[in-house]
């Protein structure tokens, strides 16, 4: 019998494609978008998930994630610590847009055989439960070409507004930045969220750092697009 690789992270895909809809309809339309409407917007979508108990503490805690996602993808601040992230992010860039799915599968389906820790697996099948997720989610929003995303996709500081042929090109990219998002949240939620004892977690006892990653899929993955980030190929 063949190994069968299950994500059980899968439905954490269907809330970043609900949120990158929340943040595009929620933020002003460009060019009066503010990086500081993208942080408002995706905080306001992703508190409600899993964090009803809001505190101060909490509320600068999470934002402090999302900027640091921010941060973290301009300055090409992911740590990988195994060839399989590199594998994810960048070898998606060298895809045919067809094939992306399957190829996050693949590298899905190596990940339980890596030899990493359940631990070290964690983050990454998160990533590619959001990056199958983003690959569905920009090929329709692409194709349809409507408000809101195509007030972002049409915005006169594109280099090719209204063209589809353009957008579709950079669906390789917008996956990649969706999944490393949710890597860079999942890396900051560990070293901001896990250590404060006054988070409440719903009932559904779902980890910070899942709450982390999604933000932080959400924060990246809805930037690239809006603001079109460039990272910095190499840290001084």
């Amino acid at each position: 019998m063949s190994q069968v690789t299950i994500n059980i992270y899968t439905s954490i895909g269907t809330q970043w494609a609900t949120g990158m809809g929340n943040v595009a309809l929620g933020v002003p339309p460009p060019p009066a978008t503010t990086i500081q409407d993208l942080i408002n917007q995706v905080y306001a979508d992703v508190q409600p998930l899993y964090l009803p108990g809001t505190t101060t503490l909490t509320d600068i805690e999470l934002k402090s994630v999302i900027s640091n996602s921010i941060n973290g993808y301009v300055n090409s601040e992911l740590y990988t610590g195994n060839a399989l992230t590199e594998t994810l992010l960048r070898g998606i860039l060298q895809i045919p847009v067809a094939s992306l799915l399957d190829f996050i599968g693949d590298v899905e389906d190596n990940i339980t055989k890596s030899g990493l820790s359940l631990e070290q697996q964690k983050p990454l099948f998160i990533a590619t439960a959001i990056g199958k997720a983003a690959v569905t989610y920009w090929f329709q929003e692409v194709n349809n070409n409507v408000a809101p995303w195509a007030n972002f996709f049409n915005d006169i500081t594109n280099p090719a507004p209204g063209n589809p042929a353009y957008n579709r090109m950079n669906i390789q990219t917008w996956v990649a930045c969706a999944m490393e998002g949710a890597l860079l949240g999942y890396q900051s939620g560990r070293s901001l969220l896990d250590e404060s004892p006054n988070t409440t977690i719903s009932s559904a006892q779902v980890g910070l750092d899942i709450i982390s990653a999604l933000a932080g899929a959400i924060t990246v993955g809805a930037g690239k697009v809006m603001f079109r980030w460039i990272p910095r190929l190499y840290k001084s």
